[in-house]
This record gives C-alpha cells, sequence and structure tokens, in this order.
C-alpha cells in the first residue's frame, strides 16, 4: 500500500510540475516583442511577430488596470495602445493590443518610444480612453495608465466576408464616434473569427464601423448600436511593390513608405533590401513618398491601381536633406509652447516642441522656404520664415513678446453664471490671429494676444452664441462682460421618403449669413433635438453619412433646406422627409483613425462621407 501512494504521490507531483510550466509558458513574454501578454492573464489580439520594435529602437514598460465605477478589476478586457507619433507607425496603424487579467491588469513590457494614445474596451461596458497622448520616453521606462469603464456599453456584430462570399478572418473591425456625435469614444479593435464574425462594443446610438483586412480594400459606414447584424463585403485590393534607395544605388532600410490613392494615406517600412510591399490600396492612381533619417523622396506619382492586381513602382531615391534648430527667446521665463514650421504642400509640415532650452529641432526638412509659427503660452504667436538648404543644419533664433490678456464673465440672461462655454477670438484684419478657452464657472481668461481689435465670440449649450470686440492696448488685461440669451428648441423626426428613420443624420440650422448654429445627429427612431437656435430666418439642412450613399449638396437653392423661422424660448416641432440628391466620389477622410482617435467634437458641420439631403417639403 505504502509503495502505491508513493507512485501516487509522485505522479501528483509530476502532473502539478507540468501545470506550472505550462501556465509559465502561456504567460511568458517575449522581451524583443513590440507587444506582450499580461503577466496576469490573457492573451494578446494582435499577432505578436507583426509587432516587433524596429531594429535599434529602444522600447519601454506601460502597463495599469482596467475597471468599473465600484473599483472591480474587469477581466478579459482588451486594451490597445495605438501610435501617434507619424514615425512609429507601422502596417496601416495597426494598434498594439492585450487582454487583461482576472484582476483587471494589464502591461506592455516592449513598446518604442513615442506617443501614444490608449483605450480600453469590454463586453457591456461603455469604452473608455486616455484623455492625455502618453509618451514614453527611454528615461522613464515605466509609466501607468489606469481606465473605468461605464456600464451600459452595446454590441455590433455582423459577419465580414470576400467579394466571393467566404469568410474574411482576422479582419479588424472598429466601432468610433461619429463626428459631432454627443459621446466621443475611441474605437478598440475586435477581429473577425474563423467563420467572419465579429463583436464590437460601443455606447448606444450612432456610430462609425470600419473594416480593415489583408489585400482588400477598407470599408466603413454609419451604423446604430445595438445591431445584431452589419454585415461586409469586402473587396480586393491593389498591391504595391518597390525599393528604397540612396543617391549612391545602395538600400535604405527602415525608410517609411507613405502612399496616397485618392485622398488616403497607407504606410509601411522598407526592409533591409530596401523593398517595401503595400497590400489592400483601392484602385486609381497613386503617389509616393520616403522618408529615413536625414533622407527624403517626394512627389513620384503616375503609379495606376487596379484591383486585385500586383503593381511595381520606380525605385524611390531619397535625397539627403536639411535639418532645422529653432531657438526661442523670451525675456524672463523660458517658452512653454512649440514650433511648427510649413512649406508650399501642406504635407510638408511638422511641429516640435520647445525644450528647456527654448530649443526645438527639426530633423527632416524639406529643401526651400519654409513659414515658421512660435506659440509659447503667454507670449504673443510669432510667425516668420526661413530657407531650408538641401543638406546641413539650418539655424533660426525667434524673439517673443509677452501678450496681453483677455479676460471676461459669461452670464445667462438672469445674470447667472453659466457653468460652462468656449470662447473664441479672432483679428479678421491682422492675419487672421486668433485663440481659444474655455468658460468655467462664468469666467475664461485667454493671454499672449498682441495690441489691436479683436472680435469675441462666445458659446454656451444651450444659448445663442454672442460676438462682441474689444479692444486690446498695451500690455494690460483687458475685461469684458457677455450675457448669452437663451435660443429657440426645435425638435421632430427624419424619415427617407419611405417613411424609414434617417439615424445619423445631421440636422442643423444655417442663418441668413451662412453661420450655423446649433446642430444634432438624429436616434436610431430618426428623432432629433436641436438647442440654442437664434432668433432670426434662416433654412433647416439635413446631412447624411453612409459608406454605401455618398450624398452631393443640392445646386439649386430651394433644395439646399427647409425654411424657417425662430425666436428666443420657442419650443418648436418639424419633421423632415429627405431623399438623396445625386452621389458624388468624396471618400472618408485620410483614411487614417481618425478621427476614431476619433475625431474629436467641434462647432460646425462635420466632413467625411457626408452630404446634403434634399428636404422633400409636403
Amino acid at each position: 500500500m505504502r509503495r502505491w501512494l508513493a507512485l501516487f504521490a509522485v505522479v501528483a507531483l509530476a502532473a502539478w510540475l507540468t501545470s506550472l510550466a505550462a501556465r509559465a509558458t502561456r504567460h511568458a513574454v517575449t522581451t524583443d516583442a513590440a507587444v506582450a501578454v499580461p503577466e496576469t492573464g490573457g492573451e494578446s489580439t494582435l499577432d505578436p511577430a507583426r509587432m516587433v520594435a524596429r531594429p535599434g529602437t529602444t522600447t519601454a514598460r506601460l502597463e495599469g488596470w482596467v475597471g468599473d465605477p465600484s473599483k472591480h478589476g474587469l477581466s478579459g478586457a482588451t486594451v490597445c495602445a495605438t501610435a501617434s507619433d507619424a514615425e512609429l507607425v507601422d502596417e496601416d496603424y495597426l494598434p498594439y493590443c492585450v487582454t487583461t487579467g482576472e484582476d483587471g491588469r494589464y502591461v506592455f513590457t516592449a513598446l518604442p518610444i513615442g506617443g501614444f494614445d490608449v483605450a480600453a474596451s469590454a463586453p457591456h461596458h461603455r469604452p473608455a480612453y486616455a484623455t492625455d497622448t502618453v509618451t514614453l520616453t527611454a528615461g522613464a521606462p515605466h509609466d501607468f495608465v489606469d481606465l473605468v469603464l461605464e456600464p451600459g456599453g452595446v454590441s455590433v456584430q455582423g459577419k465580414v466576408e470576400d467579394p466571393l462570399g467566404r469568410p474574411v478572418p482576422g479582419a479588424r473591425v472598429t466601432a468610433s464616434a461619429l463626428a459631432a456625435s454627443d459621446e466621443e469614444f475611441a474605437g478598440v479593435p475586435a477581429f473577425t473569427d474563423g467563420e467572419g464574425r465579429y463583436t464590437v462594443w460601443t455606447p448606444p446610438g450612432a456610430a462609425y464601423v470600419e473594416v480593415v483586412a489583408k489585400d482588400h480594400v477598407r470599408i466603413g459606414r454609419a451604423v446604430t448600436a445595438p445591431s445584431a447584424q452589419e454585415d461586409f463585403a469586402l473587396v480586393f485590393g491593389a498591391s504595391l511593390v518597390g525599393l528604397a534607395l540612396d543617391e549612391s544605388g545602395a538600400p535604405v532600410p527602415a525608410a517609411r513608405i507613405e502612399v496616397t490613392v485618392g485622398g488616403e494615406h497607407f504606410t509601411t517600412r522598407s526592409g533591409a533590401d530596401g523593398g517595401y510591399r503595400v497590400d489592400g490600396l483601392p484602385a486609381g492612381e497613386a503617389s509616393l513618398e520616403a522618408r529615413a533619417d536625414g533622407l527624403l523622396a517626394t512627389g513620384l506619382g503616375g503609379v495606376t491601381l487596379l484591383a486585385g492586381d500586383l503593381a511595381t513602382a520606380p525605385s524611390l531615391t531619397l535625397h539627403p536633406i536639411g535639418r532645422v534648430v529653432v531657438t526661442v527667446r523670451t525675456p524672463g521665463t523660458a517658452c512653454k509652447g512649440s514650433v511648427s514650421l510649413s512649406g508650399d504642400d501642406w504635407m510638408d509640415s511638422a511641429s516640435a516642441s520647445v525644450d528647456a532650452h527654448g530649443v526645438a529641432i527639426f530633423g527632416v526638412v524639406q529643401e526651400g522656404k519654409h513659414s515658421v509659427t512660435v506659440s509659447c503660452t503667454g507670449w504673443v504667436h510669432t510667425r516668420t520664415s526661413v530657407v531650408v538648404g538641401a543638406t546641413g543644419t539650418t539655424t533660426l533664433t525667434v524673439d517673443v513678446e509677452r501678450g496681453a490678456t483677455l479676460q471676461g464673465t459669461v452670464v445667462d440672461a438672469t445674470g447667472k453664471p453659466l457653468a460652462k462655454g468656449n470662447v473664441w477670438v479672432d483679428r479678421p484684419k491682422k492675419g487672421g490671429e486668433s485663440g481659444y478657452t474655455d468658460v468655467k464657472a462664468g469666467a475664461f481668461s485667454l493671454s499672449g494676444l498682441s495690441v489691436g481689435e479683436y472680435e469675441v465670440h462666445v458659446s454656451a449649450p444651450g444659448h445663442v452664441e454672442q460676438r462682441v470686440k474689444v479692444n486690446v492696448s498695451g500690455m494690460e488685461v483687458a475685461k469684458v462682460h457677455v450675457a448669452l440669451v437663451g435660443g429657440a428648441t426645435i425638435r421632430g423626426k427624419v424619415v427617407d421618403v419611405l417613411g424609414t428613420p434617417v439615424a445619423g443624420a445631421q440636422v442643423r440650422f444655417v442663418g441668413p449669413q451662412g453661420d450655423v448654429g446649433d446642430y444634432a445627429l438624429t436616434d436610431a427612431k430618426g428623432a432629433y433635438v436641436i438647442g440654442a437656435v437664434p432668433t432670426t430666418t434662416g433654412v433647416l439642412q439635413v446631412e447624411g453619412k453612409s459608406a454605401d450613399l455618398v450624398l452631393a449638396m443640392a445646386e439649386a437653392k430651394d433644395e439646399t433646406g427647409l425654411p424657417f423661422a425662430a425666436k428666443a424660448g420657442q419650443s418648436l416641432t418639424q419633421d423632415l422627409v429627405v431623399e438623396a440628391c445625386k452621389p458624388h466620389a468624396a471618400r472618408h477622410g485620410d483614411g487614417r483613425r481618425g478621427e476614431a482617435r476619433g475625431g474629436r467634437r467641434g462647432r460646425g458641420p462635420a466632413t467625411g462621407h457626408r452630404g446634403i439631403l434634399r428636404v422633400v417639403v409636403r
């Protein structure tokens, strides 16, 4: 009996040791990978082989916790870090993702040095993102980001298929906020399974869902969450291959290649032999640009891409380019701000922070004349220019002056301070100098203004925007008091000619001078509510967003909207019936995250797949 007990003990011990080894293997972290499996559990949602940091780059550790408002850790939540630094962007803005362990902890052990936007998602919770970009530096290799997910998230589910009706596994599906949405959220990707099925979690309401899959053209459209079946049919994309070489004909490894087709941008990096390949490109004419340390190639175009074909681009020859060092001199305290350079081409622009010594360095600048803008908190924005040579270092010293301060109070019609609002000032007669700040507890302050007359635009939720003129003289503190009046409220439903509710459409009131009042997005039932409508006559406009139905501005004046009159304090109802105008070939932004780093809310109409719907008066 003792012999059998001893044998049983040995077998049990062996099984226990095997279990420990399996667990250790499952939670092991590859130190040279740019994404890691959390030490507390969970699996990476992306293939680590595609996430390896480029040779020679320094890496840092990022970790944190994901939980709910009651401080319970959420197990199995997806956490993604997306590079905000263009020089780190590879694989078409592919994010680095991990999942949380049982206690809600996560860890990235080897992210490249640079800036990252961090977001998290979990079933039945609303996605959340870090409001500030996380900057990983070699001097601070351990950074921590905790995220709290509110309950109430809903799902969008569906299937992704190729042009032949076959499921596409491994496709990246991301839901993000529509422009002007009442609730901002960052897109956290999900990946289709072997049957091409996916599930993403969003707040209830309108969202934009985008699908990216290897060898296919990305596709996206507006949806209304929750949604049990949002299927996507992909089309085969074109592929482009080429070489990045220096002036001697030698290969340039790790060059950042950017391909632009129809306003969309796709990026990759060249390999050790200088070769590169970009897949999933839409059909059309492609232009290329390549950048590497101290080298640049631009302006190569005329490459025709056909769906499903492999095209070869002429070799990209990278030439030495200039380096610019800008020194900002301020009397007294140092500048806290940035310097921006802008060439003739909008793509040839860059910005750099001013360090503690007042220096901003640009390492990749194209030859030619560049505009220079220095922005320091509390100092007058200063503009000048610099001529950059083809090689070598160009130095520039910029003296800035301390600016005046504009302070003000904002109240409602009863004299009560308004809790929040926005203030924007500009000098139309002086080159468009402008500034922006928020109203907090009925007050605002904006510094760094030069001498002159400004037009001050003050707005607040539910109130009509007010404009006043203020003269700023000397380095004094100018003061202004603004009383805002409540606007009219317009509510109703938007339906198509068949009576079907139109979700995710934007309804706005446009005044006689083309000024836009408040606006709103329709919900799943087509309902909308617009506040802060000024006391005036104007038109109601409806703007749709859909990848399947791209709309154009109607040319006839009587089709640009429904004439409407509003008075302060009124609550009005207006249902709208709309139909599409002829489609046009607009594209969705530049193909990047976009604004799913999303787009942040702003005043005025949004852009993208949007177009004006013709309002049908019945």
